[in-house]
């Protein structure tokens, strides 16, 4: 209803209230669908078209919210927070998109194509979570995260060229292959799912 979305969004974005002119857009946008009702009001507040003081949203100056441009779906609004992104947590996000819906910190780095991103990839994993993608899901000493939907991993992943997708499919595979051999019974339709978006059906068989 109108009154949930509006509690909501007060709750994702830790305030007492929120302007009018934000409920409405809320309202007519997301039609009560919770996740775009979220991932609206995290927009919002990104690109500070909305400012938080004092446990508060306000509107920041000058802007008026009924002439603004949003995607008609939750999957574009999804994009364009991603593209907000820093290229370095961009990249963190889509890696760990290839991984599941639930991926480890330790995997994630390991399969990490950018040498150099490697030592800051628990601050990559901190915006993550700030910015609301991603929630943690366990703690020290293998912390692992969630996507909060699985529409944002979806997201995620299909900015991806398929060459990339299918090399870090690949290094996914790799991976469990080199940490669990003695013993790859019990990963094997993890395996088998990610040998089969590589161009190696036969290792998937």
């Amino acid at each position: 209803s109108r009154a949930e979305t509006v509690s909501l969004a007060k709750r994702r974005l830790e305030v007492s209230e929120i302007p009018p002119a934000m409920a409405e857009l809320l309202w007519g946008k997301a039609q009560g669908n919770p996740f775009y009702v979220e991932e609206i009001a995290y927009a919002l507040r990104d690109t500070g078209k909305v400012l938080i003081r004092g446990g508060k949203c306000e509107l920041a100056p000058g802007v008026d919210l009924g002439s603004l441009q949003f995607p008609d779906n939750v999957q574009g609004v999804v994009t364009s927070r991603i593209d907000r992104l820093a290229p370095a947590e961009q990249l963190a996000l889509k890696v760990a998109s290839v991984i599941g819906r639930t991926f480890a910190s330790h995997l994630l780095r390991d399969i990490c194509p950018i040498e150099e991103d490697k030592p800051l990839l628990d601050r990559h994993l901190d915006t993550l979570v700030t910015q609301n993608p991603t929630t943690p899901e366990a703690p020290e000493p293998e912390p692992a995260f969630s996507f909060r939907h699985v529409i944002t991993q979806e997201v995620a992943y299909q900015m991806m060229p398929p060459t990339q997708r299918r090399a870090l499919h690949r290094a996914v595979a790799e991976w469990y292959e080199s940490r669990y051999r003695a013993d790859l019974s019990p990963f094997f339709p993890l395996l088998a799912k990610h040998w089969s978006s590589t161009d190696e059906a036969a290792r998937a068989i």
